[in-house]
């Protein structure tokens, strides 16, 4: 009973969170800390609502004492000290300080030392991609690459390679393990996604849609192709493509995921239908306010030239961990223009 009360309580609390309504939230994450003090769930909930309340600091030692704990549910230590590397840097991306950062790297580390998986050293490589070190991230992918298969270490390349540092020598490098995987199974969409998100990286817009659509050949109804598709038509000017594309997205996956709908308002603004991107975006940030949901939120009110909202949704969407450097290329512009007219 204890057990499933700790569930009920961390799955409300986590609820709570996404839609902003953090106040109510940090009634059930206490109740869960009474329930479950030394839980991974009660660990990441407290984490998520400093962070959203402007509070990430205050986040370290609660993510410290889940790091060092040695009570409680038997959690296997390599794990353990993956899940609090991934809160500290959740919590230095939301303003914790270059300590967050480095306290992520250090059990990142541990967990590449103490874990028996042949993917081991894949999240230090993708830490280091997040903080746009390419050459320490690919030497690990190349280090893992002896026991994994090319499309596994593929995907953590992407995130070495996301980055403002990575060069066209790291982006070869990436493409090289993906056309390895490509050889072995050439009828696969997923490998297609992979090669266009690369393409993305390297701003190669024209490039990068036709991987999409050589996905979609293989596999009509591939969620992740369809909706980066979409996404990418809305930014080069291909608006009412883009919508179509974003409804096919919708249709083929059960109870509309948050994220396609976001797509899906991005697309309705690109094509000018701003009330039905209005409409999709109050939807998502109701259920799920994620900072990208926040932020096409911002661009809709601007456009609708409602300064207020606008500002008081960019606002939200800073709290909820937002950054230029983290948005897609192709709306950093956008970005740093609503801050600049805004002032949030």
């Amino acid at each position: 009973l204890q057990k499933d009360n700790a569930a009920y309580l961390a799955a409300f609390a986590r609820s709570l969170i996404r839609r902003g309504e953090t106040g109510e939230a940090a009634v059930w994450v206490g109740r869960l800390a009474d329930a479950a003090p030394t839980a991974l769930a009660t660990a990441t909930l407290q984490t998520q609502l400093l962070c959203r309340t402007g509070k990430a600091a205050d986040a370290l030692p609660v993510i410290r004492r889940y790091a060092d704990a040695s009570d409680g549910p038997a959690v296997d230590p390599a794990e353990r000290a993956l899940a609090a590397a991934d809160l500290f840097d959740q919590a230095f991306w939301a303003g914790a300080g270059r300590g967050a950062a480095d306290a992520a790297e250090g059990l990142y580390r541990k967990h590449k030392e103490l874990s028996k998986r042949p993917d081991a050293a894949l999240p230090l490589a993708v830490f280091y991609g997040r903080h746009d070190a390419p050459d320490r991230a690919l030497a690990l992918c190349e280090e893992a690459l002896k026991r994994c298969p090319p499309d596994r270490v593929a995907m953590a390349g992407l995130a070495a390679t996301s980055g403002g540092s990575a060069t066209n020598a790291h982006f070869a490098k990436v493409e090289g393990w993906l056309r390895q995987a490509m050889a072995k199974k050439p009828d696969s969409a997923d490998l297609h996604f992979l090669l266009g998100n690369l393409r993305e990286q390297q701003g190669q817009a024209a490039a990068a849609e036709a991987e999409y659509r050589q996905a979609l050949v293989r596999t009509p109804s591939h969620a992740g192709a369809l909706n980066n598709l979409s996404f990418l038509l809305a930014m080069t000017g291909k608006g009412a493509e883009a919508v179509q594309v974003a409804q096919r997205a919708v249709d083929a996956a059960p109870g509309a995921p948050p994220g396609l709908l976001d797509t899906r308002a991005v697309a309705y603004t690109a094509a000018g239908d701003l009330a039905a991107a209005k409409k999709d975006l109050e939807a998502v940030v109701a259920v799920d306010g994620s900072p990208a949901a926040y932020f096409h939120l911002a661009v809709v009110y601007s456009r609708l030239k409602d300064g207020a909202k606008a500002a008081t949704a960019l606002r939200q969407a800073r709290t909820a961990g937002l950054r230029g450097q983290l948005l897609h290329p192709l709306e950093r512009a956008t970005y740093e223009r609503l801050v600049a007219e805004l002032k949030p």
